[in-house]
Parts: structure tokens; sequence; C-alpha cells
């Protein structure tokens, strides 16, 4: 005779607040990325000519 139980942890809406934080500039983040171009992240092609 147990209730049926949808979440074992009884936690709801376990979030934390946004906050805005300082971060790296754009210009070190491209630095360090593999690739960019024209201020871009530059990544491969994922899908084909599908």
């Amino acid at each position: 005779n147990v209730p049926p139980a949808s979440d074992i942890a009884n936690a709801e809406n376990v979030l934390r607040e946004d906050v805005v934080k300082p971060s790296m500039s754009r210009e070190e983040f491209l630095k360090n990325a593999p690739k960019s171009e024209r201020g871009y992240v530059k990544v491969p092609t994922v899908l084909g000519d599908e």
C-alpha cells in the first residue's frame, strides 16, 4: 500500500537566480577558439546537403 511517487527527491524548481557576472572579452574568447571568422566561432558542418 505504497502511494506512487513521481519524484523521489521531492525537489521543486531547484534553479539558481540569473546573475550577470564579469566574463572574458569577445577578443579573448575568439583567441581561444580553434577557428574564427569575422568575429564568430567557426565550427565544422554538422548537416550535409540534405
